[in-house]
């Protein structure tokens, strides 16, 4: 320990307050006479301050009214941010109102979440009592030494910041070069054809064929043989002139989509591993996966190991493959089965038409209907060409996003 430094327990250099939640029946989402703004767990905690919950209450269980640091307590145990104006703290957070500087207490937090998430308890919810979040020690230096570790702290952010903003810079230039790539692609040009190659044509009856056997087996609905003549849409140019052995149609021919729906409050659960997986929104993809800690026991509208994932509510366009052998997909998702196409080249081309897709989600909250995706015009290659776009595509990935890191 450093000269003049101390260990404490938090109790010890904060006024530690336990959340305690209104009625529902107090909750409003808009601000009206006499009421405080209301935070129940840690959803609109920032990097550092606490953005607004757009929730009040006129309830006033547990005020903080001064700046403090908010810990949250349960599911999840050890997140932090700082607060500097009055509100009312619900059961899934604490208030820690600090005797040393606010900023140090938010920082030396910041790295003890592990440290804190030991002396949680719970099986299915882990949480911490204010017993447990007393007992944690903190290395206390003197005041002078807080404010310059501070300072420090800050520099060292402002390189952050500025690394930060070359990356974006870096990630844009990546963004474009993969959506040029994919322009290529999507027009048959960045491999030759191989004229021995079954041609797409035949593929689109054999993808007709296995529609007909899974309607017979119940597996599939009418309307999802239904096919109409393709027309032209934004991309007019790219499709005048097909490659050899590609076939121009529409989306709807070649996959089989299903559309999300949200399952009530009282049919799933958060951090229990029961049932299978429920993902409600672009907030479960992460990079090419999907992540959840939601479950249902009730499944009904169900995406399929390898299906491909799409959001088209309020954030469009964010696309993976489902790693589950079934999941519950709420109405802010999509699924799309591929069926005989190669599922990765059907990936990549809606990678492409993300652009085209966000420009037709023009509303307050941006949207996309089953038909803007079900009536995409695509050119459609053999499948031996599709396997050779995909193989070169994923390289190609793989050494930009090499470069994305290396940097």
């Amino acid at each position: 320990m450093p000269e003049g430094w101390a260990w404490a327990n938090l109790n010890q250099v904060t006024n530690i307050v336990m959340g305690s939640s209104p009625s529902g029946n107090n909750i409003y989402n808009k601000p009206i006479l006499n009421c405080v703004e209301f935070h129940q767990g840690k959803s609109h905690f920032s990097e550092v301050y606490v953005n607004e919950s757009k929730k009040w209450t006129t309830e006033i269980t547990q005020l903080i009214e001064t700046d403090a640091v908010l810990m949250s307590v349960r599911a999840p145990v050890g997140d932090v941010n700082i607060i500097n104006r009055p509100i009312v703290i619900g059961r899934g957070i604490a208030g820690l109102i600090p005797q040393i500087n606010i900023k140090y207490l938010f920082y030396y937090l910041s790295l003890e979440k592990e440290g804190l998430e030991q002396n949680a308890s719970g099986s299915t919810f882990k949480s911490i009592t204010v017993k447990g979040i007393k007992k944690h020690l903190i290395a206390v230096p003197p005041l002078n030494e807080q404010t310059r570790i501070i300072k420090q702290i800050n520099k060292s952010l402002v390189l952050v910041c500025a690394i930060k903003q070359n990356q974006n810079e870096l990630n844009l230039i990546s963004t474009n070069l993969k959506q040029k790539i994919l322009d290529i692609s999507m027009q048959g040009k960045l491999i030759p054809q191989n004229i021995n190659d079954e041609p797409a044509s035949i593929l689109l009856d054999k993808i007709r064929a296995e529609k007909q056997k899974l309607f017979k087996e119940g597996k599939i609905k009418k309307k999802d043989l239904e096919e109409i003549q393709p027309t032209l849409d934004e991309d007019n140019a790219y499709y005048q002139n097909q490659p050899i052995g590609w076939t121009q149609t529409q989306l709807k021919t070649v996959i089989v989509l299903t559309s999300g729906r949200d399952l009530p409050s009282d049919k799933y659960y958060d951090d229990c591993k029961t049932g299978v997986p429920y993902i409600t929104g672009a907030n479960n993809f992460s990079k090419d996966t999907i992540n959840t800690n939601r479950y249902t026991c009730e499944p009904e509208t169900l995406a399929y190991k390898g299906n491909i994932l799409l959001s088209v509510k309020g954030t469009i366009g964010k696309i993976a493959q489902s790693p589950y052998e079934k999941a519950h997909i709420a109405r802010q998702i999509m699924a799309i089965d591929s069926l005989l196409m190669s599922s990765s080249f059907v990936k990549y081309f809606l990678e492409w038409k993300v652009p085209y897709l966000q420009f037709l989600a023009r509303s307050m909250i941006p949207g996309i209907s089953r038909i803007d995706i079900l009536n995409l015009t695509i050119l459609c290659p053999p499948l031996n060409e599709q396997y050779r776009i995909v193989g070169l595509l994923t390289l190609i990935y793989q050494y930009i996003e090499s470069i994305e890191l290396s940097v």
